[in-house]
């Protein structure tokens, strides 16, 4: 997966470079366009930003932004699964084992850390690979989201699948 660097969207998406991936950008989707333009034959993989929104200004993770950052990729989950999209939120799903952890006090004397952008990374790639599509909702923070970013080049670069902004264009 592409490093970590601070996302670019304009550099990557601007007039010269758009062109070579423009067939498999959408701006402007919604559920409904993802239904429309997707196999269903695979799931979508919901790419929303986390870590920005979950680490307080000590640098510490915040177990209550997790739980809204995680509660928002789900209530965007619903949204696909409402018109017979099958997704997958790696948020949802990584912030859930973490919570069960931290309600827990740690489970089996490991703990995972939810702030490990080199562990998260390639725990992602196995659910990026099997994904048709990839779906970035309008949350905020998603331009900023170094990890939103790498995912979206992921998909361009790696996978060749259709990336779905419902943001306008960038």
């Amino acid at each position: 997966m592409p490093g970590t660097a601070s996302p670019d969207w304009g550099r990557i998406f601007g007039p010269s470079r758009r062109l070579a991936w423009e067939s498999r950008i959408w701006f402007g989707a919604g559920p409904s366009t993802v239904a429309r333009f997707t196999d269903g034959g695979k799931p979508i993989y919901l790419a929303t930003p986390y870590t920005s929104r979950v680490t307080g200004a000590d640098g510490r993770w915040s177990y209550e932004a997790s739980l809204h950052a995680s509660a928002q990729a789900a209530r965007e989950l619903g949204r696909l699964a409402r018109v017979q999209v099958t997704g997958i939120s790696p948020i949802v799903q990584s912030a859930e084992m973490v919570h069960a952890e931290a309600f827990e006090r740690q489970i089996d004397g490991l703990a995972l850390d939810p702030l490990s952008r080199a562990f998260w990374l390639r725990w992602c790639v196995p659910l990026l690979n099997v994904c048709g599509a990839i779906v970035v909702p309008d949350i905020e923070g998603w331009r900023e989201s170094a990890g939103v970013y790498s995912e979206v080049m992921w998909a361009l670069r790696e996978t060749n699948v259709p990336v779905f902004f419902y943001a306008g264009d960038i």
